[in-house]
């Protein structure tokens, strides 16, 4: 007698896959169970089309349990976050703030169009998944790798949310003034302030003291010798690039 294999039932006439999707996990995949018709009634032939159905699922299982579910290759994290940005910035906050689509960032003040927070931001973000057919949920790990991206490029533009603007920008500041003290000292040939050249960790293909010292090093070395966090700096990355510019020009 031919046993029948795990999720392999009659229905109407006919074989077909039905599994349930574990309780923990169906807010994640997004369904209460797999249905699929496997086109025969004779149950070897069942049991011999069903195991292609067990090994999918049992791949969508294990990936959920990790939070990779829906799978997200790395090189599309930042194609979506792109898209997003376009969408939310270009569009639905220029609405908001009622100027011209691509606007919002001739002057405008950051005040008026910066995100709140991280609630806002995940709102945004599965509102845009869904209009878009994006199958990524809150909650899941490809979602919060995606979220991670677009909160980096909101932060670049706005310097922080809502609440941390000012902040932001008063911190900026104070590493401008000692970035400008730093680097007189630095053209000049001297050291570092209170330190001798040679307590400079400096890498090896850094350029050595005297020759043209870039802001974006300076803030390298100042992250490095501080254990900055990442955050702290990204905000700070469009200012810096902007001000070198400037100073090689003056």
């Amino acid at each position: 007698m031919v046993r029948r294999m795990p999720y392999v039932q009659w229905w109407k006439g006919s074989y077909r896959f039905r599994r349930r999707v574990p309780d923990n996990l169906k807010p994640i995949i997004g369904k209460p169970e797999w249905v699929a018709a496997l086109g025969t009634k004779d149950k070897a032939e069942a049991n011999r089309l069903v195991v292609p159905h067990i090994g999918r699922t049992d791949q969508i299982i294990s990936d959920a349990e990790r939070g990779d579910y829906p799978p997200l290759p790395h090189d599309r994290i930042e194609p979506i976050a792109c898209d997003w940005w376009r969408w939310w910035f270009c569009q639905e906050r220029a609405k908001l703030v009622n100027v011209g689509a691509g606007l919002v960032s001739n002057g405008l003040d950051p005040h008026l169009w910066a995100l709140t927070g991280e609630k806002e931001l995940t709102d945004l973000l599965a509102r845009f998944a869904a209009e878009n057919s994006l199958d990524y949920r809150p909650g899941s790990g490809p979602f919060d790798r995606i979220k991670q991206r677009c909160k980096e490029i909101h932060h670049e533009t706005a310097y922080g949310y809502r609440s941390e603007i000012d902040d932001r920008m008063a911190a900026a500041n104070q590493i401008w003034d000692a970035a400008d003290d730093q680097l007189a000292a630095l053209k000049n040939g001297g050291p570092l302030e209170g330190r001798p050249p040679q307590a400079i960790n400096r890498p090896p293909n850094l350029a050595p003291i005297g020759t043209p010292y870039r802001f974006s090093t300076l803030i390298a070395e100042w992250a490095r010798e501080r254990k900055a966090q990442n955050k702290t700096r990204y905000g700070f990355e469009k200012m810096i690039a902007q001000a070198e510019q400037a100073s090689w020009a003056r």
